[in-house]
C-alpha cells in the first residue's frame, strides 16, 4: 500500500450529516486516518436549506466538486438513499466520466 496520504471527500447526498453524533464522526475520521486517508468535508456535508430545490442543487454541487477536484482520491457518503435520486439530473455526467473515483 502506498504511504502517500489519500484524500476522501465526505458528502451527504441524502440526509444531512447533522444526525450523526460527534463521536461517530470522530471515530470514522480516526479509522480512515489509520488507513492513510485524510477526510475532507463537502461544503454542504451538514446542510441547512430553506427549500428542497436548493437542497438538491447543493447536494449535486458537492458531488460535482468532489469529482472535479484532482486532489480527491475517493468519495464517501455519510447517509444515502432517501431522495438521493433527485440530484441525478444535476450531476455533470460528462465530467464525472472523465474523473472516475471509488
Amino acid at each position: 500500500m502506498s504511504t502517500q496520504t489519500k484524500i476522501a471527500r465526505i458528502v451527504s447526498p441524502s440526509r444531512s450529516a447533522n444526525i450523526l453524533s460527534e463521536e461517530t464522526v470522530a471515530t470514522a475520521i480516526e479509522t480512515l486516518a489509520g488507513l492513510g486517508i485524510q477526510c475532507d468535508f463537502a461544503k454542504h456535508y451538514i446542510h441547512q436549506s430553506d427549500t428542497l430545490a436548493q437542497l438538491i442543487t447543493d447536494k449535486a454541487q458537492d458531488l460535482n466538486e468532489a469529482y472535479a477536484d484532482p486532489n480527491v482520491a475517493l468519495i464517501l457518503t455519510t447517509i444515502g438513499g432517501h431522495n438521493a435520486n433527485r440530484i441525478l439530473d444535476h450531476l455533470n455526467w460528462e465530467m464525472i466520466s472523465t474523473q472516475p473515483k471509488p
